[in-house]
């Protein structure tokens, strides 16, 4: 699928058109929330191939539960020709946070799944006590770098 007519939109109608993407998306329920849809995909993905239920928008701890009740951190990140940084976002207050489950989405830049891992909290807590997970004071949290070959081994699926 090609897009070269996008290119004779003005910067306005571009703008126009990703707000009702968006839209659309949401009443596809693809995404639930107006904001980066790449955490949004990443939550449907998992729901889907996990047989999770979300969790409602306003818990901090966690994104949805398994139907043994284990509960599941979901991150993502998009890797585009810009910025090829697999760091997810900052886990804050991981030593007491709820949830059962880490599982990362990366995307390539058209949102196909290039990479799933799925780490338990244990796992995470000792790779932080190994160093291999840091701490990013800017922040506030600790942060997941998916490069690091310490993780290939929670990949369950790789593109």
């Amino acid at each position: 699928m090609t897009f070269n007519n996008l290119k004779r939109l003005t910067d306005q109608e571009l703008l126009s058109l990703y707000s009702e993407v968006l839209r659309t998306l949401r009443d596809n329920k693809v995404v639930r929330s107006s904001n980066n849809p790449a955490a949004d995909r990443a939550e449907d993905l998992a729901c889907r191939r996990f047989k999770l239920t979300l969790a409602p928008k306003s818990m901090k701890a966690y994104d949805a539960v398994d139907t043994n009740g284990k509960k599941y951190q979901i991150k993502s990140r998009r890797l585009t020709r810009e910025n090829k940084s697999q760091l997810l976002g900052a886990i804050r207050n991981i030593r007491h946070a709820n949830f059962d489950f880490l599982v990362a989405y990366v995307f390539n830049e058209n949102f196909t799944v290039n990479k799933i891992y799925k780490i338990s909290k244990r796992a995470l807590l000792q790779l932080i006590a190994e160093n291999k997970i840091g701490w990013s004071n800017a922040n506030h949290g600790h942060v997941v770098n998916l490069r690091r070959e310490v993780l290939n081994q929670y990949i369950i699926k790789n593109s």
